[in-house]
């Protein structure tokens, strides 16, 4: 793969959906904990077809960096905790 396939995305839109889909991951996986969690910002970077998701919280014992393909399905997550 190229470096040119790997984009920092900045775009409000795709952020805004992928924040959703993030959070939306979370809240059906981990409910207890963020139930009335919301949707907020996230670091995104597409490569290639796929985005990979990661919250911009403070590292600490749960954290988990999300894959999406381009209909903000959820493929593939890794993390630590929760």
């Amino acid at each position: 793969m190229s470096r040119e396939a790997i984009v920092v995305i900045n775009d409000e839109g795709i952020c805004t959906a992928a924040a959703k889909a993030y959070w939306n991951v979370l809240r059906e996986s981990v409910a207890t904990i963020f139930l009335d969690h919301p949707d907020t910002p996230v670091l995104v970077v597409r490569v290639g077809a796929f985005y990979m998701v990661d919250d911009l919280r403070q590292r600490d014992t749960n954290w988990e960096v999300m894959i999406f393909d381009e209909r903000w399905k959820r493929l593939y997550g890794y993390g630590g905790g929760a």
